[in-house]
């Protein structure tokens, strides 16, 4: 982009002015347009990530040989898991805007991106622009997505672990049944989904089926311009 896009196609007629406005009006589109989605992308992966960490160290507990299995200690598992549940469903609330926002920016650019190449001529000096938008579009779908998914996964193997704690201590105890009911109920509560504004929720399918939706537009607009080539309308004739 050359300064007549940042003034309105107003010449500047001196070149070191010229050369400044086309410098900090670059960075400033460059700095919004792709440094700002990444950071808010990276922002909420590592505070998912560390959601995640919790988990994970919740389920190493559960399946560590030196935790006791005593009624006591049930109930403390049930307290921790209720305290981490609530953490979740907390972080589920607040990133739901922001993921919203997040995914709609990558898709816009990866939008720009694919239908920008599917047109098959593109100006050359557009090529950059046109990877730092699928680069960034990718790049933000991806982490947002890997991590959000994570969330669930972890939280489907503590109830696989509770489950198989169930499993081999339900007769341990003369009233096993009664003492392993408080495990009971963390087993049968569903799992906790992250979600874009309660519309889109971050299952282990999301990532394909989004990159499949992608590639069809893309198939059918490149299918759309090949038809209606200069070359194809003159053989139809």
């Amino acid at each position: 982009m050359n300064s007549g896009n940042w003034t309105f196609v107003y010449r500047i007629e001196n070149n070191i002015v010229r050369k400044f406005v086309d410098f900090i009006c670059a960075y400033a589109y460059y700095s919004i347009y792709m440094e700002l989605p990444l950071f808010i992308a990276l922002s909420i992966s590592v505070l998912i990530h560390q959601y995640g960490v919790l988990l994970v160290e919740y389920k190493k507990d559960l399946n560590s040989n030196n935790f006791p299995r005593t009624p006591v200690n049930y109930s403390k598992i049930a307290k921790d898991y209720n305290e981490i549940e609530e953490d979740v469903i907390f972080l589920k609330d607040t990133l739901s805007v922001p993921l919203f926002f997040s995914l709609l920016l990558s898709v816009l650019h990866l939008y720009t991106a694919l239908s920008s190449i599917s047109q098959l001529e593109f100006p050359l000096h557009s090529a950059m622009e046109l990877c730092n938008n699928a680069i960034t579009g990718t790049a933000v779908l991806f982490s947002l997505a890997y991590f959000s998914c994570k969330i669930p996964e972890y939280m489907s193997e503590i109830k696989s672990s509770i489950g198989w704690l169930i499993d081999k201590h339900e007769f341990n105890h003369s009233n096993g049944v009664k003492d392993l009911l408080i495990l009971h109920r963390i087993e049968r509560k569903e799992t906790i989904y992250l979600s874009a504004c309660g519309a889109i929720y971050f299952k282990r399918n999301f990532l394909p089926y989004v990159y499949g939706a992608l590639l069809i537009y893309v198939l059918h607009i490149s299918n759309s311009k090949m038809k209606n080539s200069p070359g194809n309308l003159s053989v139809s004739s």
